[in-house]
């Protein structure tokens, strides 16, 4: 039978106490592989963490770039709309202009086609003041055809001349059938003479005059450029056509016709 030996404290190999003492040692070789992987778990989140933090900023800036350009392109095009309405308006301007200038030279075309129309029908059964027929009868052989300026004081014309550049002009004229200009009027003596009105004067218009107005004078104020005047010489019952070519207070232009 064995004797029991006293504990001293001492363990053998193989022992109780040296298992425990593996056990120990195994058990802090866990906790330090606890400790690494929280801090390698720690650095993740922190790197992912920083990783989303750096994409959110980045995020941010490019969108408030983003913005920004997109709100310079709208204010560009705010701006070129805002010139294409003034353009416009200018054009719609030119436009309305251009309308109005378009209708005044309507209203002008159809006003000279008016006096063409008359015209035309004056002179399409007679001839104008150089002579020509009328309806088939001739008219007389002209007299004398010239242009004449009358001034007040400077002289009269002699309604009678034959072949006369000038008519005869003359201050000291002593002619029987005179026309001259005495202050604002139109003045003749030995002849009747009176404004034609509607359509020109020639031969075949003014010789259809068979009562003219009883009177020695015309003022001016009465005629304009391009009336005309009828006459009739007394006592030989000559025809005379007058055309008006230009005109002053008392001053006027006459393109004269007479025939034999």
């Amino acid at each position: 039978m064995a004797v029991p030996q006293a504990d001293d404290g001492v363990s053998s190999p193989g022992t109780k106490n040296e298992v425990l003492s593996d056990k120990t040692g195994h058990w802090g070789y866990t906790k330090e592989r606890i400790a690494l992987w929280t801090a390698v778990v720690g650095l993740a989140t922190a790197l992912v963490t920083g990783g989303i933090a750096v994409i959110q900023t980045r995020g941010k800036g490019e969108a408030t770039s983003t913005s920004r350009s997109l709100q310079t392109q709208l204010d560009d095009r705010n701006r070129d709309i805002g010139n294409l309405r003034s353009d416009n308006n200018q054009l719609q301007q030119k436009l309305a202009e251009a309308n109005s200038d378009n209708q005044k030279l309507q209203t002008t075309n159809s006003e000279i086609s008016q006096k063409l129309t008359a015209l035309q029908a004056a002179t399409g059964a007679s001839k104008s003041t150089t002579g020509g027929t009328t309806s088939g009868v001739s008219d007389p052989e002209i007299r004398n055809k010239a242009v004449v300026q009358l001034a007040s004081g400077k002289g009269s014309i002699d309604l009678d001349a034959s072949s006369s550049p000038d008519w005869g002009l003359s201050p000291y004229s002593i002619a029987t059938h005179r026309l001259y200009v005495s202050g604002s009027n139109l003045s003749f003596t030995n002849a009747q003479l009176q404004k034609h009105e509607g359509e020109p004067a020639t031969y075949a218009t003014c010789s259809a005059v068979k009562t003219y107005d009883a009177r020695s004078a015309i003022t001016l104020s009465e005629l304009s450029v391009d009336s005309f005047l009828c006459g009739r010489i007394t006592g030989n019952g000559r025809i005379a056509a007058m055309r008006v070519t230009g005109l002053d207070t008392n001053t006027i232009t006459l393109d004269i016709t007479t025939w034999e």
